[in-house]
């Protein structure tokens, strides 16, 4: 589900091919879902993203 999730949105060009999510990703996410209301604090990035394999 996920990989055909990152496809799709890969396809639409509102995901880079690489699988990482990046800090300044994740920050501008956190803005967006605490504008619409999704969320109500800031989460860490620490604590929510994992680093991809190496």
């Amino acid at each position: 589900m996920l990989t055909s999730t990152i496809a799709y949105y890969q396809k639409l060009g509102c995901w880079t091919p690489h699988v990482e999510i990046t800090r300044p990703a994740f920050e501008t996410t956190l803005d967006v879902f605490l504008h619409r209301g999704v969320i109500t604090k800031r989460h860490r990035y620490e604590d929510v993203v994992a680093a991809p394999p190496a």
